[in-house]
């Protein structure tokens, strides 16, 4: 349990931050989320490494079967936080935008389909609508990402 805890938590770190970052790309937001992100992640994780560090030493093979659990997971956790996650979210925002031009959803708010819904905030609460968007760099810029719902006919 704690090492499912602190393998998850650093990715959290950074997609957290990618959500909130600014860009018109997904690389841009995750550029962003890894430079203000990255170093806090990366200290977490040294620190971790430290704390346990002296479980190494340990004649108990029971702590000794600790440390090289933890050791394992911090290390594969900090890997995945940093250079699998964002490499994962970036390769499927450009496949998705690929499959979105081909489709003709991606050309302006009248191609998406009626069944669209939207992930962050509605029209009803004042947030914005999926067909609020800017141009930037030949891209769609939404502040809330689309959710389309294929329906089998």
């Amino acid at each position: 349990l704690i090492s499912l805890g602190l393998a998850v938590d650093y990715s959290c770190h950074i997609v957290h931050a990618f959500h909130h970052a600014k860009g018109a790309t997904a690389r841009d937001r995750m550029d962003l989320a890894i430079r203000e992100m990255g170093l806090s992640v990366m200290s977490a994780a040294v620190s971790s490494l430290l704390g346990t560090g002296c479980l190494a030493f340990s004649t108990t093979p029971v702590f000794h079967a600790v440390f090289v659990l933890l050791w394992h997971t911090i290390i594969f956790g900090l890997l995945a936080a940093l250079f699998w996650i964002p490499a994962f979210i970036v390769t499927a925002d450009l496949v998705t935008y690929k499959l979105r031009m081909r489709l003709g959803w991606g050309k302006g708010p009248e191609a998406a389909p009626a069944s669209s819904s939207t992930f962050h905030g509605d029209t009803t609460n004042g947030g914005q609508s999926a067909g609020d968007r800017e141009q930037v760099g030949g891209r769609d810029v939404v502040d809330e990402v689309p959710l389309v719902q294929l329906q089998m006919h």
